[in-house]
């Protein structure tokens, strides 16, 4: 029986993991935390790996705060690229195998068709060039690795857009969203599900890099009307361009994630982003 390490545990996608694993008997986990391992401190991460002797580690740690990061750059690189060169460092080492994920924020967002893995990156923010760093850092590792970059990540776990929106409707609130940066949004289960399989069967290190998402892409305004429709809502929402948000750190217009490469290899299709949300807000009723 394999064993495999989650690091991030606490993070949304770390707490996707926990859901899809739970009750999993094909493999051994144990999930850390930034408390249990700070990746970006070597030494204590040789430790903390050194006793748990895991065959795959899925990192799941990352500094997401993309507006903060422009602020606090050396905080962001600490997490997105130190610990990822660290964690290939150790990787080496004792012989694991390692799983990281990256974002559609390495892209300036100037195609106007979806982007493939080849597609060249260029990251407005630094947020998205210290997870363009971590990638770097992680395909100069000698063992078995590969990164998988997704884009607006949703799911009942850690802070999200879908879970605050719904709040905010659930309680009336009036909304403004913008309408102008199109994506295809990834609900974090259905990443996890896929990659657990893909590891039970061998086959997810055929290639060092893949996009995940769901498919369809709308705009984020389109996301929360969708919200709206589902939980019944009549709260207003209404449509801005993202300039009007005086947000910190650029963000991409258009960073649509081409997603052939890990649907030949798991031979499945993706499915739609709207039935993934639908599962989502079922869950979070039936939790919240």
């Amino acid at each position: 029986m394999k064993t495999l390490v989650i690091t991030g545990a606490q993070g949304q996608l770390g707490q996707c993991f926990r859901h899809v694993l739970a009750g999993n008997t094909k493999f051994k986990v144990h999930y850390s935390t930034k408390l249990d391992c700070d990746l970006s401190q070597l030494e204590a991460t040789t430790k903390h790996l050194q006793a748990l002797q895991p065959d795959i580690v899925i990192n799941c740690a990352a500094y997401t705060q993309v507006d903060a990061a422009e602020a606090n750059p050396q905080q962001a690189a600490n997490v997105n690229v130190l610990g990822v060169e660290n964690l290939v460092q150790v990787a080496e080492k004792l012989g694991f195998s390692i799983v990281h994920f990256s974002t559609d924020y390495v892209f300036d967002g100037k195609q106007t068709t979806p982007y493939d893995e080849t597609a060249p990156t260029r990251a407005l923010s630094v947020y998205g060039q210290t997870k363009l760093n971590g990638e770097t850092a992680l395909f100069k590792a000698t063992t078995p690795h590969c990164c998988i970059r997704s884009s607006w990540v949703f799911s009942p776990f850690g802070k999200n857009f879908v879970k605050t929106i719904r709040h905010k409707l659930l309680h009336q609130e009036a909304l403004q969203v913008v309408n102008d940066q199109y994506a295809r949004p990834t609900y974090g289960i259905d990443l996890a599900q896929k990659v657990v399989q893909l590891l039970q069967n061998n086959s997810l290190m055929t290639h060092p890099l893949y996009h995940f998402a769901n498919s369809g892409e709308t705009s984020w305004f389109g996301l929360a009307q969708h919200i709206a429709t589902k939980l019944g809502s009549e709260a207003p929402i209404t449509a801005i361009p993202t300039s009007s948000l005086k947000n910190t750190a650029p963000r991409p217009k258009y960073s649509v994630l081409a997603t052939e490469r890990i649907e030949k290899i798991g031979n499945f299709s993706q499915r739609v982003w709207e039935a993934a949300l639908d599962d989502c807000l079922k869950l979070l009723d039936e939790t919240h």
